[in-house]
């Protein structure tokens, strides 16, 4: 998994949904241009920004923003059914929308120049937490699961690279690392499951308008939200067929295997080293992935 390849990275900087309490956040405004305002969002947690690493959720790809080709993101779906960690992240993230607003509100002179309302200050909020529509009106559908936008990918439009992310695949094989100029969109795409380590960089304040910015800075990519795991008795095991075996030596996360010379994988098993020679069965092919037995 992405956490234990990154082991040290989460220690530092990114909490666990578990750990993460909203109350530790507080925020410290920038100075004002000419324009906007931005305001750091930070952690008393370890006295950084803001830096959660995300459970594994359905994602709609890496898709390009509708009103600029140059920006990219994608947005996490919440699962239909009840799941504990999802559950407690649209919690908390519920709950850090309003620990924003309120302090959106309490600052309103500051950030828009005027005293408003809560119930303003939320109509001008771009929430990151975002429920479907009924279809018969304009109200949220609290029925149906949200989702959750947008982790922004770091694209820089004078360079034309992309940085400060990096995407490994579910065997925690390194498939992407920036700066790049090549875009990672055909990595994350529709229909795939992603464990994300994301930033909340910032609150952005316009005049009318105010929301977050959100990176991703470590993603891993996963075919399903839940692994397949393979035991020695979900294998038909043919011995017959297994005495006089011609076997070839691979390498996966830099350890030495052994497994079939054949055309087709499917279904052969995986051998580890045992003193320079084949071991034990450890794993199988199935479906073209590599499972390794428990």
């Amino acid at each position: 998994h992405l956490y234990s390849k990154y082991i040290y990275k989460v220690i530092m900087e990114f909490l666990t949904i578990t750990k993460f309490n909203v109350n530790q956040v507080y925020y410290k405004a920038k100075p004002k241009t000419s324009f906007s305002r931005d305001i750091i969002i930070l952690n008393n947690f370890n006295f950084k920004g803001l830096r959660l690493a995300l459970p594994r959720m359905y994602t709609f790809g890496i898709q390009s923003f509708r009103t600029d080709s140059n920006k990219f993101s994608f947005n996490l779906q919440f699962p239909q059914e009840k799941r504990d960690e999802t559950d407690l992240f649209l919690q908390k993230m519920l709950d850090l929308e309003e620990s924003m607003i309120n302090h959106m509100t309490l600052n309103s002179v500051l950030y828009f120049g005027t005293s408003n309302s809560r119930e303003t200050i939320k109509s001008m909020f771009s929430s990151f937490i975002v429920y479907p529509k009924k279809q018969d009106s304009n109200e949220n559908d609290y029925d149906l699961p949200p989702y959750f936008q947008s982790c922004k990918i770091p694209y820089y439009q004078n360079t034309k690279e992309f940085k400060d992310l990096t995407i490994i695949d579910k065997n925690g094989e390194n498939i992407y690392t920036s700066p790049s100029t090549i875009n990672p969109s055909n990595l994350i795409t529709l229909g795939k499951y992603v464990e994300s380590q994301i930033h909340f960089s910032k609150i952005w304040a316009s005049q009318r308008r105010w929301g977050v910015e959100i990176k991703a800075v470590n993603v891993q990519v996963f075919d399903s939200l839940v692994d397949t795991v393979v035991t020695k008795k979900d294998v038909i095991d043919d011995k017959n067929d297994e005495d006089c075996i011609e076997v070839e030596a691979f390498e996966h996360n830099n350890k030495k295997y052994y497994r079939a010379n054949k055309d087709k994988i499917d279904g052969s098993f995986v051998w580890n080293e045992i003193d320079g020679d084949v071991g034990e069965e450890v794993a199988v092919y199935l479906d073209e992935q590599l499972r390794f037995f428990i």
